[in-house]
């Protein structure tokens, strides 16, 4: 089974208190930590209507978009994320997919503000994945996004095997091939 998540908004919904626990917990000392909070806490926006500005307002969570800064913030964050997934594999609660025999099993992957999450095929129906994405999403405070229902040509959710889902790809690849010649 292939999970895909998607992130809404994902750089708007960092919690600060959490950036500054996962900073502590990679063994930032404290005046660095201090410094970077003042960066991304020190934002205010200001309104501007008819040319007149108006109040301006401060921001309580979230990385701006743009910031040099932010990717760098917000892969610290996913690589919390990352650890939850390992430790779920370590557990069994997450078996991941291996690509051939011998090779390594991989749960998950991060993409910007995407995660895939592989599992073997033995899951008995949509309502399961369904429900994995909505305790996943509740306990991280994420919203979830429905609208992606293909990933890359392939349904973003997978229940067949590998050689069943590869298959119609297989045949998509052939017949646009064949056009062309």
């Amino acid at each position: 089974m292939n999970l895909k998540l998607d992130i809404s908004k994902a750089y708007d919904r960092v919690e600060w208190s959490f950036l500054k626990r996962v900073l502590g917990k990679l063994g930032f000392p404290s005046a660095f930590i201090d410094l970077i909070m003042l960066c991304i806490s020190s934002v205010s926006y200001s309104f501007v209507l008819s040319g007149s500005q108006f109040g301006s307002i401060s921001p309580q969570r979230g990385l701006r978009q743009g910031d040099p800064l932010s990717p760098y913030l917000f892969l610290l964050c996913t690589e919390s994320l990352s650890a939850l997934f390992r430790e779920a594999a370590d557990r069994g609660s997450v078996r991941g997919v291996a690509v051939c025999s011998g090779a390594p099993r991989i749960s998950h992957l991060l993409f910007a503000d995407d995660t895939m999450v592989f599992s073997p095929a033995d899951v008995p129906t949509p309502q399961y994945s369904y429900d994995i994405q909505r305790d996943l999403a509740e306990a991280l405070g994420l919203r979830l996004e429905n609208k992606h229902e293909v990933y890359l040509g392939l349904p973003a959710v997978a229940f067949r095997s590998k050689r069943a889902l590869f298959a119609a790809l297989k045949r998509s690849y052939l017949e646009t091939d064949s056009r062309m010649a």
